[in-house]
């Protein structure tokens, strides 16, 4: 998980001067988009989803952000003989490093965070898990819902 961790470093240090345009609120957008596609989502969920991400989108810090690879779990990440290659930038967005250092915080060790070259804010870091534990559920739920019904009984 170290080496995951130090891979993401260079991704960072590689995108840091990225000149184009990325979205300011990659996830916080994405949730609300969610929340409003109330036919997918059980009754409540849309009006709670909603007011957690708000809730949630208040901690977060204001200003431009840097840009992030967005979806920085080990599932992105393939090994190779001239060493680790993430891929899958489609959720690349403008905002704190802590959204990238989240969810390998919850996967693995804190120190595993440790070994990131770079300070990580706790504060922005547990909003940021408690974002993406929140896009997870929504998530889930759209996933439930777009799966075939099982047939016969199973």
């Amino acid at each position: 998980m170290r080496e995951t961790v130090r891979s993401l470093a260079q991704v960072h240090d590689a995108l840091r001067d990225y000149p184009g345009e990325l979205p300011p609120r990659g996830p916080v957008d994405e949730l609300l988009r969610t929340a409003d596609r109330t036919a997918t989502l059980p009754p409540g969920a849309s009006d709670r989803i909603r007011t957690e991400t708000l809730r949630l989108a208040e901690n977060l810090p204001s200003g431009p952000g840097r840009p992030l690879h967005g979806d920085a779990h080990p599932g992105n990440l393939l090994a190779t003989a001239d060493g680790p290659c993430w891929l899958d930038f489609e959720d690349t967005w403008r905002g704190p490093l802590e959204w990238d250092l989240a969810i390998l915080a919850k996967q693995g060790s804190p120190e595993v965070l440790a070994a990131y070259p770079g300070e990580a804010d706790e504060a922005v870091l547990a909003t940021c898990t408690q974002l993406r534990e929140l896009f997870a559920v929504a998530w889930r739920f759209l996933h439930r819902r777009a799966l075939p019904t099982p047939c016969c009984g199973s």
